[in-house]
């Protein structure tokens, strides 16, 4: 449904938004954001992959 006056947004500029929103979460809130974020729309689930959020000492575990 669209309304009027409003621009219907691609699966692509949707995944685009969430991918920057919590990008900018992660930074605000703790301090530091991931090296890459990706958000995959499939069917009715959300997935976002984040790369490079772990310290050194947190990847040695």
């Amino acid at each position: 449904m669209k309304i009027k006056g409003q621009k219907i947004k691609t699966k692509g500029q949707i995944e685009a938004e969430i991918s920057n929103a919590l990008t900018k979460f992660e930074i605000e809130y703790m301090g530091r954001g991931p090296k890459e974020t990706k958000t995959y729309i499939i069917d009715d689930m959300v997935l976002i992959r984040l790369k490079g959020v772990l310290t050194d000492a947190e990847k040695q575990g």
